[in-house]
């Protein structure tokens, strides 16, 4: 009887997984795909990631000026300058950003690259591509400068800081309706419009954010989300109809060294997923020092020192249990 019951979830796993039938009798064994590690062909630190348009797609920067795109395996890699690049936004042309004041955009997937003016000098440390309501935008930091772009990075304007400044900035995301950017000792602003007026956020800490974003849904995507902010240590949340933040106290392995869409990775390599109510739960082992991830609907990717590189789907045939 034990040996019938057996085949029976095994012939149900196996239609589930081919076809998606019979996913409600059986949970799949794994939700995840194994860890995926991939050669991006190069061996510079790689410091920022972002998704693509399609599924399996993505493009990394690192040290040096490289740009990484990848695409269902096939890997091109381009070096448009060579300063430090720390940001890179896809979804319209690939705009990258980097030391000095550095933005350069590519129309066709890094074959060809022309350098942006930004009007400043400081270090760039992130952009972020989104749509509000007053119109679609690019936005770009530096350490104590916020700057945008409402023509898809050709043009840059600054934005005028409040007198006590940005507060040190380290990472900017954008919401279905809101441009953020975050940094030190707990400074956050948000704004639903970049050439109007930011508003400081309280989340109740003096935390030093390193990163923040969507829990859930590609960027540019309409669809409702909470909104989590990492420091090194803490995970803060806010539900998509909640007003105030909450701090998580998940059991991580390490520390946070980068978020992404809903996915974080530890200093050990190890992965997270952050769903709608705020839980946590670890999926798998990359097996390499991360410095950057990047995540949506289909899976996450995560990059890191010597240029090694990771990813895994979602199956979708069935959702995680927790």
């Amino acid at each position: 009887m034990m040996l019938m019951q057996t085949k029976v979830r095994a012939l149900a796993l196996a239609l589930c997984s081919l076809t998606g039938v019979g996913c409600g009798l059986y949970d799949c064994m794994q939700p995840w795909s194994d860890v995926e590690t991939l050669d991006l062909m190069t061996s510079a630190n790689l410091l920022a990631l972002a998704y693509g348009p399609s599924s399996g797609q993505f493009v990394a920067v690192g040290a040096g000026g490289v740009v990484v795109h990848y695409d269902d395996g096939e890997v091109s890699v381009s070096n448009p300058t060579n300063v430090n690049l720390r940001g890179v936004s896809t979804g319209g042309a690939t705009v990258v950003v980097g030391d000095s004041g550095t933005i350069l955009s590519s129309p066709d997937g890094g074959v060809s690259w022309t350098a942006r003016t930004s009007g400043i000098g400081e270090d760039l440390v992130g952009i972020a591509r989104g749509s509000v309501a007053a119109g679609q935008f690019l936005v770009a930091i530096a350490a104590d400068q916020v700057i945008y772009s409402a023509d898809e990075g050709v043009t840059w304007n600054p934005v005028t800081p409040a007198a006590q400044g940005w507060g040190g900035l380290r990472a900017v995301f954008a919401s279905h309706e809101q441009f953020y950017v975050v940094g030190f000792g707990g400074s956050a602003w948000a704004t639903d419009n970049p050439a109007g007026a930011w508003l400081r956020e309280d989340l109740g800490t003096t935390d030093n954010f390193i990163a923040g974003g969507r829990v859930n849904g590609d960027e540019g995507s309409t669809q409702a989300s909470g909104i989590a902010v990492a420091s090194t240590t803490q995970l803060h949340y806010r539900d998509s109809e909640a007003g105030e933040w909450r701090t998580l106290s998940p059991n991580l392995e390490g520390t946070i060294a980068a978020y992404g869409a809903g996915f974080l990775v530890t200093s050990t390599g190890t992965i997270y997923d952050v769903n709608q109510s705020g839980n946590v739960a670890q999926i798998a082992n990359v097996g390499l020092v991360p410095l950057a991830i990047a995540g949506g609907t289909r899976g996450f990717a995560v990059a890191g020192e010597g240029g090694h590189a990771a990813r895994a789907d979602f199956q979708s045939c069935v959702g995680a249990s927790y």
